[in-house]
């Protein structure tokens, strides 16, 4: 793996860093607009998912390796809740789902 593939613990990998770069430039972006959309089944199926996993801690043979998994759940909630936020149009969709293709391809290099 090259340097910028594995950047240590705190942080994690690349894609982990380029997730909370989107977060720090997302926020504002949802803070400037002053509203945030009603969670819709999605989103609540994806929280559920996520508190589930969280739970599973108590009965988990490996901790570490569960608490790992549920940093990346938590980054995919992210996603979900961003998606949601910037998407009001099948347009917006599709501009999303092209960002997402392209930063695949530069994580893909």
């Amino acid at each position: 793996m090259g340097v910028f593939a594995r950047s240590g613990a705190p942080l994690g990998n690349v894609s982990r860093i380029a997730g909370l770069f989107l977060l720090i430039a997302v926020v504002p972006a949802i803070l400037q607009t002053g509203r945030i959309r009603k969670p819709g089944l999605m989103q609540w199926l994806v929280l559920a998912l996520f508190l589930w996993f969280c739970i599973s801690c108590f009965w988990t043979v490996d901790e570490a390796a569960t608490l790992e998994r549920i940093r990346t759940f938590a980054q995919v909630m992210m996603a979900v809740w961003i998606v949601w936020e910037l998407t009001e149009s099948p347009e917006n969709l599709r501009n999303v789902m092209r960002a997402y293709v392209a930063g695949s391809l530069v994580l893909a290099v």
